[in-house]
């Protein structure tokens, strides 16, 4: 059995005054929401705190081993993933919209989902279309708008009425198209429209 110095740690930056974050486990790597709430001492007040000092001890539903949650402020740095030639850490809220995605989508599809993925420029903007269908019924589309924003807006009190979201360049577009066709066991084609 482990001692808890020897738990893993995973660090995650979230606004001031959450309530809730998303959270990838570092030992399956499942997405889950965990509530401030949950926890007594310092988040008392319904409200993650960040300190230096505070960690949360966490339990993953998937896997059922613990790890540590240390919370830092979110900065105008932490907007954007981190995603190099050889590296890639999403933000949490990257993994909260995919999944959260991934449950509507999978309440309008049936069967295997096919995505037709593709990049278009229209008015001196740029876009990323993401364009799925379920093998055997429905479909679902979506737009990222790229450029223009600081940090993206995920719309997550709307996310069943939206199918655009706003991001900051294209590698986060392409960074969440990548985690939502992960979540769907999705099969991607990249494609430009035929003239």
């Amino acid at each position: 059995m482990s001692s808890d110095s020897d738990l893993m740690e995973v660090v995650s930056a979230i606004e001031p005054g959450s309530t809730s974050v998303w959270l990838e486990c570092p030992h399956c790597s499942a997405d889950a929401q965990h509530q401030a709430s949950a926890y007594k001492g310092p988040s008392d007040s319904g409200v993650f705190v960040i300190a230096p000092t505070v960690t949360y001890g966490v339990t993953c539903d998937a896997c059922g081993k613990a790890f540590y949650f240390r919370p830092k402020a979110l900065t105008n740095t932490s907007l954007l993933s981190d995603v190099g030639p050889s590296w890639c850490k999403f933000l949490p809220d990257v993994n909260r919209w995919a999944a959260e995605l991934a449950a509507l989508a999978r309440a309008d599809m049936q069967g295997e989902i096919e995505a037709l993925v593709w990049p278009y420029r229209l008015g001196g903007d740029e876009y990323l279309s993401v364009d799925m269908k379920g093998v055997e019924g429905g479909d679902l589309s979506i737009t990222f708008g790229v450029g223009g924003v600081e940090s993206t807006e995920y719309d997550f009190d709307n996310l069943a009425g939206n199918t655009c979201f706003n991001v900051p360049d294209m590698t986060e577009a392409l960074s969440m198209t990548v985690v939502l066709m992960e979540k769907l066991s999705a099969t991607v084609v990249l494609h430009n429209r035929q003239r």
